[in-house]
């Protein structure tokens, strides 16, 4: 039923479906082609998962199902809370299939019925498959600690390697952790493969400086967690595969990930505390963050290869749920355009901008109104205008700018209308030398006269520049 993607169409390089249904005949082709919203890899047109009637051999709580947004293959949990079914029959060849369900129940789609809270989700069936404590795997890993548990009440604490071991498919079974799940400095780990159970983590989910570990597509199961999502320091993961029905986190922080190409595998996210990207080098988009409606408290960019912040278009609402809320898009080299939050109107929170080199204005920030914190914008070598700041009518805190060697133009800030909450912030605009200091002086004039009496410094812009 797959079209489009050479990977995974009948006969196509992945193996599973053809000549395996088994999940260690699974390779990377079997991830399929790249995102299409269109249903262009759907014989029918679907555009989301689907399950398959096909089961993994040997295991009886996973299936195999099919991703039609990328026409990947990947195993799922039986009580994963979302999906999709359809009934068809083989007509002639391989390739020809046409919808064919009994006459009650014709829908093209059927949607799997979805757990109100995943704490109702069965994790065990028996008090002896449930362990009670921690269960720490150091080295050698030992095993004996979780045989026949599928429910974890501690933590999973995986430490090193045991000789052989680059996956974890002695765990199988493994459906629920109460506590955190910790995979950190491992050396020859490259797969979560046998964790494909597993549909709860109520902790934090760490995985640390794991030199071989390069996917973590097992990991599917998991809707939500009410902890941390901490990735980092794994130099081969290209890809998050395996977080994408994950909709609502505490934390996202993926640092040091130089491999990481996208985030499409968090496509499923909705709604997030913190999300932190700091220093992945190879990142050149935001693309997969479209369903992100709302950030609670912080959003970090910080050393990536992005251009825009094209991927963003679904955020709504900015630091709402906390006093210290911050946006920071900082040393992101690549960065052109700010064009990408096109729904977001009210920054709650500090608004840092320092040091993206090539970024000339402030494009693509028109839609903002008010931002209630400060604005600091420092060390942006290349920005000459703060074009895109028209609409900007409040700032409750402070404004710096400062190190902007070729800044000429602040004249995108005279439509404020409320500046300091408690009429008594910084004005400081310094070490900008090709800025006017008159446009300061102009603009310091305006908020004086809504009322505004706080301290103003203008030191290191151009005295003898004209404003005419």
């Amino acid at each position: 039923m797959v079209k489009g993607c050479e990977h995974t169409v009948w006969e196509g390089s992945c193996a599973i479906g053809v000549s395996s249904e088994s999940w260690q005949n699974w390779d990377k082709s079997c991830k399929g082609c790249e995102k299409r919203e269109d249903g262009g890899y759907s014989v029918f047109g679907d555009r989301t998962w689907f399950w398959t009637r096909t089961s993994t051999p040997g295991e009886s709580l996973t299936y195999w199902g099919i991703d039609f947004a990328y026409a990947s293959i990947g195993r799922y949990f039986t009580t994963a809370p979302t999906g999709s079914i359809r009934c068809v029959t083989e007509v002639a060849g391989a390739q020809s299939w046409q919808a064919s369900c009994p006459e009650d129940t014709r829908d093209d789609v059927v949607e799997l019925a979805e757990y109100p809270d995943y704490d109702y989700v069965p994790c065990a069936e028996r008090e002896e498959e449930v362990r009670h404590n921690k269960a720490q795997l150091g080295d050698p890993w030992n095993y004996d600690l979780l045989s026949g548990i599928t429910y974890l009440t501690g933590t999973l604490d995986v430490q090193s390697d045991s000789t052989g071991d680059k996956d974890f498919t002695k765990l199988t079974g493994l459906r629920c952790i109460d506590g955190d799940m910790r995979i950190w400095y491992t050396d020859e780990l490259e797969s979560l493969h046998g964790l494909e159970s597993l549909i709860r983590i109520g902790g934090n989910l760490d995985i640390e400086a794991n030199k071989a570990l390069s996917d973590i597509s097992a990991l599917s199961g998991i809707t939500g967690t009410k902890g941390k999502v901490d990735l980092y320091g794994c130099p081969l993961m290209e890809s998050l595969e395996g977080l994408h029905n994950i909709e609502k986190a505490q934390t996202i922080s993926i640092e040091t990930m130089n491999a990481l190409k996208d985030l499409n595998g968090i496509r499923g996210l909705q709604s997030v505390g913190t999300l932190v990207i700091y220093t992945a080098t190879q990142l050149n988009t935001l693309a997969g963050l479209e369903n992100v409606n709302k950030i609670g408290c912080v959003l970090q960019i910080v050393n990536t290869n992005i251009s825009s912040l094209q991927g963003l278009s679904g955020l709504e609402s900015m630091g709402t749920d906390c006093e210290d809320a911050v946006i920071i898009l900082g040393n992101n080299h690549n960065l052109s355009s700010l064009e990408g939050m096109d729904n977001l109107e009210t920054i709650t929170g500090t608004f840092q901008l320092i040091s993206n080199s090539i970024l000339a204005d402030t494009r693509g920030l028109e839609k903002i109104t008010g931002i209630n914190g400060d604005i600091i914008i420092d060390n942006n070598d290349s920005l000459k205008a703060l074009t895109g700041l028209e609409n900007l009518k409040t700032i409750t805190e402070s404004i710096r700018i400062t190190g902007n060697l070729n800044l000429m133009d602040i004249t995108a800030l005279y439509n404020l209308e409320s500046f300091g909450s408690d009429l008594g912030r910084d004005l400081v605009i310094i070490n900008n030398p090709k800025l006017p200091t008159c446009q300061c002086e102009h603009l310091r004039s305006l908020l004086m006269a809504k009322g505004w009496n706080g301290f103003y410094d203008f030191t290191g812009t151009d005295g003898t520049a004209s404003c005419e």
